[in-house]
């Protein structure tokens, strides 16, 4: 991964891609995948911004709305699995790097702080699967933000890394919730 002194992303340049004029050069920041050239159509990954509405419940309501987060989460579960049986066809290393970060996601859905705070607070806080899900994982990534002791950048990014990895297993459950469909990139 390149980054400057700064740490920063490092940029790079496409010349004739398809986002600019024939001959052009339109420069892209981010993080490369790999070192190389790599010749060929750019297309976006970015998943479509998805509007999480927070509300409340009545008591009534906490079974239904603990069986929708418990739907979320086999749905959830299952889309992880069907990843984790596909990452055979990448190349080895990627595996290596891919497979675990999928089993952290895994055990976030599973007996996890994640779920029982979130079920917690279906349950006593009268809210919303949607809305429990947002304010647990705004916690759990703002405590692991908070963990005294990064001693540098490292530890900086590392701690970063798993707030961002908390957020990402909330992001999957809220497009659950709300049914939203992911992208599919089969057709690309």
């Amino acid at each position: 991964m390149s980054r400057t002194e700064s740490g920063k992303p490092t940029r790079r340049t496409v010349r004739g891609s398809r986002a600019s004029k024939p001959g052009g050069e339109r420069v892209l920041a981010g993080i490369p995948v790999s070192p190389g050239i790599a010749i060929g159509e750019v297309y976006a990954a970015s998943e479509p911004k998805l509007e999480a509405k927070r509300g409340r419940i009545r008591a009534g309501g906490v079974e239904a709305e603990l069986g929708r987060l418990e739907v979320a989460v086999q749905k959830s579960r299952k889309q992880l699995g069907k990843l984790r049986a596909r990452l055979g066809v990448l190349p080895e290393d990627s595996q290596h790097e891919i497979a675990p970060l999928i089993d952290a996601y895994l055990q976030m859905l599973g007996p996890s702080r994640l779920l029982r705070h979130a079920r917690k607070r279906i349950a006593e806080g009268l809210v919303t699967a949607e809305t429990a899900v947002l304010d647990e994982v705004d916690a759990l990534a703002a405590a692991m933000l908070a963990v005294p002791g990064a001693r540098g950048r490292d530890d900086a990014d590392a701690q970063q890394r798993r707030a961002d990895e908390i957020r990402e297993t909330g992001r999957r459950l809220l497009r659950n919730l709300a049914e939203a469909a992911f992208r599919n990139f089969a057709n690309v």
